[in-house]
């Protein structure tokens, strides 16, 4: 029987998981018996967009350095065509079609500055919920396969 968010507890997910989430998908990949060999293209089949994959993977290397302030990361247009090479228009389509929302980035405009950055946050029980709805296991494997450990049979 699949377990769903409600059963995903805030306790039951480790608590460095923003901290080391790149580390904990790269073991997740490592147990996947399919094509998907890498974090980036289990993010970008994640998402169903290959922008928003890009994206998303680097929102999760900056979100550890934003959990100490707001747990916020913000990015304009610019940033995004500095750091990935996006134009704006493929940043707005990512928006537009809402592909990081469906797996639980929280997005947000704050009062307009220069730039008019978009600030991103993750709501971890929403993402991991998405994750195993998408790797088709149930939450508590996906949370054996990050720690490594094997559940009983």
């Amino acid at each position: 029987m699949r377990r769903h968010k409600e059963d995903i507890t805030i306790a039951a997910i480790p608590q460095d998981f923003i901290k080391n989430s790149l580390s904990y998908l790269h073991t997740i990949v490592q147990k996947l018996d399919d094509d998907i060999q890498t974090v980036e293209a289990l993010l970008i089949r994640f998402t169903t967009n290959v922008n928003a994959g890009r994206m998303l993977k680097r929102l999760l290397f900056w979100w550890p350095e934003s959990v100490k302030q707001t747990g916020e990361v913000y990015k304009s247009a610019a940033d995004w065509n500095a750091e990935l090479c996006l134009s704006a228009h493929q940043v707005y389509d990512v928006h537009n079609k809402q592909y990081l929302e469906k797996v639980g980035v929280i997005r947000r405009q704050r009062q307009p500055s220069k730039g008019n950055p978009m600030h991103y946050s993750l709501d971890v029980p929403e993402f991991f919920d998405k994750l195993a709805t998408f790797l088709e296991v149930d939450a508590e494997q996906l949370l054996a396969w990050m720690t490594d450990e094997s559940l009983p049979e």
